[in-house]
């Protein structure tokens, strides 16, 4: 009617975003998912030339990017810009307490408060918090199914091998480690313990990333029918994260319950998430120098009952 146009881009587009004027106003939609350098580069001189207003809308992410600098700035005022919090505004409709209460229990704790009570994530961050509720207290129950994950490490004193279980009640009843033995050996060991188990074992996961696929040739032959219990595991930025909130969610709704391993608590208590600045992606990993072998066995057994059991669990990916 008044000759205005509405025009809709993809951050995909990148440098297929230059050169364009915005006459009225910018939206920018779940700008924390967008990279810094799309904004920067591309988008914001939009506005310079007719000085057009810029509306940021976005579910929070972390403490870092251009989304979460206007946010701040907007607070402290000053700066000519204005920022609100959706959560100060009734949200009954879409966010009752019986609603909230199904997503607190099924997201990790982190995403939780980003997505439905609109906070910030840390940069950096510890992954599993305060897990002391979650180390067993008592001998776990004998198996009478057994869930495995399987990560295996170069050997020769650095990174272990560590074969991990856990039983029908999720406590962990099993933990092999060892970064002594020649690889024959290894697979020697973990056929060993295979069998000694192999009436209980529903599954075994194992990662076969790198080194892992030559161990896990060599496991199959060792094994020969036995293999087909074990599900080969690809790690990718994804993947990854889908077994480590999953391990988030267990330990915080203390649905698993862990041996008193001192190395695992180490591994655990530092295992940490960091965010990349420039491709606004997370990275979970131990801090530099450090190892995180038992807590990819664990996480790997973990998903392993997940899998195995069809129990529901729901992760927001991005």
């Amino acid at each position: 009617m008044n000759g205005s146009t509405i025009q809709f881009f993809s951050a995909a587009q990148r440098d297929k975003l230059r050169g364009f004027t915005v006459t009225g106003l910018l939206v920018i939609d779940e700008a924390a998912y967008i990279r810094d350098s799309i904004f920067h580069d591309m988008l914001s001189p939009w506005t310079d030339a007719r000085k057009a207003v810029t509306l940021m809308i976005s579910s929070p992410d972390f403490e870092t990017g251009f989304f979460y600098e206007h946010y701040t700035l907007g607070l402290s005022g000053g700066y000519n810009i204005e920022s609100f919090d959706f959560t100060d505004f009734d949200l009954s409709l879409i966010r009752s307490p019986e609603k909230l209460e199904e997503k607190r229990k099924t997201l990790p704790v982190q995403t939780f408060r980003a997505e439905y009570l609109g906070l910030f994530k840390k940069a950096e961050s510890s992954v599993f918090g305060s897990f002391k509720h979650s180390i067993l207290t008592h001998e776990a129950a004998r198996p009478t199914a057994l869930y495995l994950g399987l990560d295996f490490g170069t050997g020769s004193g650095k990174d272990h091998t560590v074969l991990t279980g856990l039983n029908q009640n999720r406590e962990q009843c099993l933990f092999w480690r060892s970064n002594e033995l020649a690889p024959g050996e290894q697979i020697d060991r973990i056929c060993e313990i295979i069998t000694e188990y192999k009436p209980v074992i529903r599954t075994l996961y194992v990662e076969q990333n790198s080194i892992g696929k030559i161990y896990l040739d060599m496991l199959r032959k060792k094994l020969g029918n036995l293999f087909s219990i074990i599900t080969p595991f690809t790690t990718t930025h994804t993947s990854k994260r889908k077994i480590v909130e999953s391990l988030q969610v267990a330990i915080q709704n203390n649905t698993i319950k862990l041996m008193n391993e001192r190395e695992q608590i180490s591994e655990l208590s530092l295992y940490e998430s960091k965010i990349n600045k420039i491709t606004q992606t997370v990275t979970y990993n131990a801090p530099e120098g450090g190892h995180d072998d038992t807590v990819m066995a664990l996480m790997l057994a973990n998903y392993a009952i997940i899998q195995k059991t069809n129990s529901t669990y729901r992760f927001n990916i991005i």
